[in-house]
């Protein structure tokens, strides 16, 4: 999603080809990233994951000047930010000023996207933005009643909040938003990791919000049958990769309730599951045939080497030839 960027004062703002080194300390796992300066500061945007369903953004302001910078966007959006460093406030559409200290989150909902960043001199601000398609609510409504009105102001294109302040989140919650920005992985199981850690955060914004722990969700034993059935399919195609929507639509089960029921019967996520049956398919033909690491790599569902060592180094705590020549002692 493409977004207008402005200064209150007029002051051009101007991308850079290069980061400057001042930001390479702030780089995170992205997949494209852009740099800003103009005269009052310098900016640094992160794409971490962009698709058809969401765009997950890690932004960097640091300005010289105190300033208020002007955003804006074409299509309404469902937009869940957290402050990660620095006193944030701004002011989203008509729904007035907000303040987010560091580990505060606010979930609102803008059907004409805009916003004022109110910016101070000699201050650095980190926040993570997780910007959904109005069709994203849909997920959570039924298990959650502090979204019936939330989705109400949706359908009825009103600009809401989920709760009236910023809430705080828990070590959870920061740990997997840590997780989605040191993201090792590439490709569709980079994809499918950062499905799975964007739905726990979710999980966590809406569970603090209504004041609850996460709960379990009824499950019918035919529900249950299909989730065993999804089991199977991960454990017999580890070559393959599959998000959780479309884990979904091959079940006929909603996205939240299949990852959470997945949790339940399995007792590990869709992700964590199919990671692990991996590692130990790496470790069998590690220790019992002669394949090359680039295709032990292949058949475990990577498609470049180094993903897989990588994966296999911070699963192990060593790489998978050094497990190799260990084994033929």
């Amino acid at each position: 999603m493409r977004c207008n960027l402005t200064s209150a004062d007029s002051y051009p703002i101007r991308f850079l080809k290069e980061i400057p080194s001042a930001l390479t300390p702030d780089q995170v796992s992205a997949v494209k990233r852009y740099a800003a300066r103009y005269k009052k500061g310098i900016m640094l945007f992160q794409c971490v994951e962009e698709d058809s369903d969401c765009s997950l953004w890690h932004n960097v302001f640091r300005l010289y000047d105190a300033d208020t910078l002007k955003t804006s966007c074409p299509c309404p959006l469902v937009a869940l930010r957290i402050s990660l460093n620095g006193l944030l406030r701004f002011k989203a559409g008509e729904l007035g000023e907000f303040e987010l200290a560091p580990r505060q989150a606010l979930l609102f909902y803008l059907p004409r996207p805009s916003s004022e960043l109110f910016l101070s001199a000699g201050k650095e601000y980190t926040f993570f933005d997780i910007l959904l398609p109005e069709k994203y609510i849909q997920h959570f409504s039924p298990y959650y009643s502090v979204l019936r009105e939330f989705a109400r102001n949706i359908t009825d294109r009103t600009a809401a909040s989920l709760t009236p302040f910023p809430i705080r989140l828990s070590a959870t919650g920061l740990h997997c938003i840590d997780r989605l920005l040191n993201c090792a992985y590439t490709g569709s199981l980079r994809s499918m990791y950062i499905d799975a850690r964007m739905m726990d955060i979710m999980t966590e914004v809406l569970s603090i919000a209504e004041g609850s722990s996460k709960r379990e969700v009824p499950l019918t034993d035919e529900e249950t049958g299909r989730i065993l059935e999804i089991r199977k399919l991960l454990g017999e195609n580890l070559h393959k990769h599959y998000r959780i929507k479309d884990l979904s639509r091959m079940v006929f089960i909603n996205e939240y309730k299949l990852k959470r029921g997945f949790q339940q019967v399995v007792g590990a996520s869709i992700f964590d599951y199919q990671l692990n049956r991996r590692m130990q398919e790496a470790l069998t033909h590690l220790s019992n045939s002669e394949m090359s690491l680039e295709e032990i790599a292949e058949a475990t569902g990577y498609q470049y080497l180094s993903s897989f060592i990588s994966a296999f180094r911070q699963h192990f705590g060593v790489t998978p030839s050094v497990f190799r020549k260990q084994g033929r002692r």
